[in-house]
This record gives C-alpha cells, sequence and structure tokens, in this order.
C-alpha cells in the first residue's frame, strides 16, 4: 500500500480522485507534466498552484553526445573507485588517494559535461513550491 503525503497544510492525502482520459490526452498531459509525476501535475494545475517551466535545451550535436556518454561513464567508475576506497578505509586497509580527490574530480566532471551539453547549473528558475 502506498503511504499517503501530506499536503501544504499537513493534512494526509488519502484520498484518490479517478480521471477517464484517451490514450492521446494521457500522452498529452504526461508531455505538460514533464519531470513531474502525472499526479503532482494534475494536483498542482487543479489547485492553482505555479507549476515549473521545463528547461529548454537546444540538441546536442553527435559528437558532444559521444563524449557525454563517456564522461558520464567516467563519472560512474569515479563513483565506484571511491566507495571501494571509502570501504577499504572503514576496514582499516587503507587508501593511497584521499576520498576529497574523487569529489573534486567528480564536480570537475560535472561541470565539463554542463559546458559541453550549453547548460547553465545556476540558471535561474521558478521554484515549484
Amino acid at each position: 500500500m502506498v503511504r499517503p503525503r501530506q499536503s501544504a497544510t499537513g493534512e494526509r492525502r488519502d484520498q484518490k480522485i479517478r480521471v477517464h482520459v484517451s490514450a492521446a490526452e494521457k500522452t498529452y498531459l504526461r508531455e505538460r507534466a514533464g519531470c513531474l509525476s502525472l499526479s503532482t501535475y494534475l494536483r498542482k494545475a487543479g489547485m492553482g498552484e505555479p507549476i515549473p517551466k521545463q528547461r529548454q535545451h537546444r540538441p546536442i550535436p553527435e559528437l558532444n553526445s559521444r563524449v557525454l556518454f563517456t564522461l558520464g561513464t567516467l563519472a560512474e567508475e569515479l563513483h565506484i573507485l571511491r566507495h571501494l576506497c571509502s570501504d577499504a578505509t572503514r576496514k582499516g586497509q587503507g587508501c593511497n588517494v584521499d576520498l576529497a580527490l574523487f569529489d573534486e574530480l567528480h564536480q570537475q566532471l560535472r561541470t565539463l559535461g554542463w559546458a559541453i551539453a550549453d547548460i547553465d547549473p545556476d540558471a535561474d528558475e521558478e521554484d515549484d513550491e
């Protein structure tokens, strides 16, 4: 059973509303919901709450897509190495690399990825709550 959530006023959300839509309408609503769940989107829309705008990104050229994929693979492997090193340190086996270095490298990979994808992580967006 799904645990009921609380509204902004602290009330439990334990009531359900069934809405029948066509397949095309459902697809349209999912697209409009963007990063929100369909339930959250419909609740916000129905209650007149602001709905966050979706970021519009320019298409990424093929070469940049391949580079981003490679950066993602490197970041994943770095993450695994950091956890292995962290586990070894906890077990008293030690690690020849400072854990802060892993974090710094991970942040640099993210920054590089944002630059390649032409994303400004500090861009002002309207908050949804």
